[in-house]
């Protein structure tokens, strides 16, 4: 009875079972991700973890803003003595320009 029952309707029952299976394969494609796609973002992961684990540290910043802090200070004592510096490169220039008109 199965067996003629398959005989008979086998080409339709393939094509049911054939047209289910593309369903769930269409369904499960579209649930989970491939392969290919998974192993590019681990790439991609790997890659922004070793960036992220050559950034300085927390310690390492706050040393460097405690040095530029240093350095600012140093710079700002230094304004002084520049101002004279400019003071006496223009006299050097007034004095300059005044021989070339003597001359």
């Amino acid at each position: 009875m199965i067996g003629e029952v398959l005989a008979k309707y086998w080409a339709p029952i393939w094509a049911l079972i054939t047209t289910i299976a593309l369903v769930i394969m269409a369904l499960l494609s579209k649930t989970y991700a491939k392969q290919e796609t998974v192993t590019t973002l681990q790439q991609r992961v790997d890659m922004l973890e070793n960036i992220i684990h050559q950034l300085p540290t927390e310690k390492e910043i706050h040393a460097l803003n405690l040095e530029i802090s240093g350095l600012r200070g140093e710079l700002r004592s230094f304004e002084p003595k520049l101002t004279q510096v400019q003071k006496l490169s223009d006299l050097l220039l007034e004095n300059e320009l005044k021989e070339r008109k003597n001359s």
